[in-house]
């Protein structure tokens, strides 16, 4: 039975709407997928950039150029993510932009090598200038908003197309549509054969949307573990690697903040400076991983002797620890350092060459004050620093105060 050629017609338009679809729908998927993988890569990009900020600051402060063996892994992941991200910009008209953002990285990347190279030759004074000074600080800035706006152009140019997209596959399902009423009116004999083919149609529609908010929960999911890892990685970026403590970066943050709540609620704030004694002998006795040994046993004693809520234990630098001690007066925190003090010398940990015992001991110097709006929170790390000296001057594991110009007592 020859086919109507109305029918003929209209099949064979709905067959072709029906491919043009699929082809828009390729493309579309297609240019999503370019989208992710830019905006993967500008993440990767923002990312590897803040760790190797990161990374350098803290070399800096601690003066430790060991820190920096990280930065040429990330300067290649830098490179090799721009390079992939070249290739997607072509696609989407936006090689200028991304050549714009690498000239940026190059200019952050001349002042790092530069910082790199001070570090190397102990000038850390010169290293710490340039990596907190205003050309790399507007450098940094200038690097984020050419990302910023990379992203935006981006999102724009999404955006255009998506709608482009859009119009297209409106207009593919109209005359789609239009298809469909042809063979309806071209005789009952087809009927059931559109019937179905409709039938198909509103399944593979059902499919479509399973399948979109398939992946919509895919990418909430992934926003979710992305936002948990960011909140993991700010974690670490506080926290020193070989004590499982807070490093000195979280120190210098948290000890003014709590300076300022005390002035703001009038209690009294203590601070202990704590040094184990001998440790370079130690070391060189016992070997650097007996001695990081150590350091981890001394740092988990001053963590579970400093568990309130608001105490905070951190490694100030080397062998030196630092505790504060929110609302504690002078003698509620001599006992708190003695309890430290002992815990440590009762840890039976071997100390041959020591000049004050035969295991590992601790000195502490203790300061504390009312502190006022007028003062600044560097008095009270001063006087807890001359406390610890005077007890190291007097003989190591001990327990050191400050109660005054050229005064001091110890336990």
């Amino acid at each position: 039975m020859r086919l109507p050629l109305g029918l003929t017609a209209a099949a064979i338009l709905f067959v072709l709407t029906m491919v043009g679809g699929a082809i828009l729908d390729q493309l579309n998927e297609n240019m999503h997928v370019r989208y992710r993988d830019a905006s993967v890569a500008l993440e990767r990009l923002e990312h590897a950039s803040e760790r190797i900020s990161g990374l350098l600051r803290e070399a800096v402060l601690d003066r430790n150029v060991l820190l920096t063996v990280g930065y040429d892994n990330l300067n290649r992941t830098l490179d090799t993510t721009l390079n992939n991200l070249e290739g997607l910009a072509e696609s989407f008209g936006l090689s200028r932009e991304v050549n714009l953002l690498g000239l940026r990285r190059l200019e952050l990347q001349d002042i790092e090598r530069r910082c790199l190279k001070l570090m190397d030759e102990d000038r850390w004074g010169e290293a710490r200038d340039l990596l907190f000074g205003e050309d790399f600080a507007l450098s940094r800035k200038l690097y984020e908003i050419d990302t910023e706006n990379l992203v935006s152009v981006l999102d724009d140019r999404l955006r255009r197309e998506a709608t482009r997209f859009a119009t297209a596959r409106q207009a593919s399902l109209g005359v789609r549509g239009l298809a469909l009423i042809l063979l309806l009116t071209s005789g009952v004999l087809f009927s059931r054969r559109l019937t179905r083919e409709l039938a198909e149609q509103k399944r593979l529609q059902r499919e479509l949307t399973a399948a979109r908010d398939e992946l919509e929960d895919r990418v909430r999911e992934r926003t979710r573990e992305l936002e948990h890892a960011n909140r993991q990685l700010a974690s670490l970026s506080y926290m020193d690697g070989l004590t499982q403590v807070a490093n000195r970066r979280r120190f210098d943050v948290a000890y003014p903040q709590e300076w300022d709540r005390a002035v703001r609620h009038g209690y009294p704030l203590a601070l202990l400076m704590v040094d184990v004694d001998q440790f370079k002998a130690f070391n060189d006795h016992y070997g650097h991983q007996a001695g990081d040994q150590c350091l981890q046993a001394v740092a988990r004693v001053l963590r579970d002797s400093a568990r309130r809520s608001g105490d905070i234990v951190a490694r100030y630098g080397g062998e030196e620890f630092a505790v504060v001690l929110p609302g504690l007066d002078t003698r509620a925190a001599v006992a708190v350092a003695e309890a430290m003090r002992w815990a440590v010398e009762s840890m039976r940990r071997e100390h041959c060459v020591s000049d004050c015992a035969d295991v590992v001991t601790i000195s502490i110097g203790v300061a504390t004050r009312q502190p006022k709006p007028h003062q600044e929170p560097a008095e009270l790390l001063a006087e807890a620093d001359k406390a610890l000296y005077r007890a190291k001057s007097a003989g190591r594991n001990r327990v050191m105060v400050w109660s005054g110009e050229d005064v001091s007592f110890y336990i």
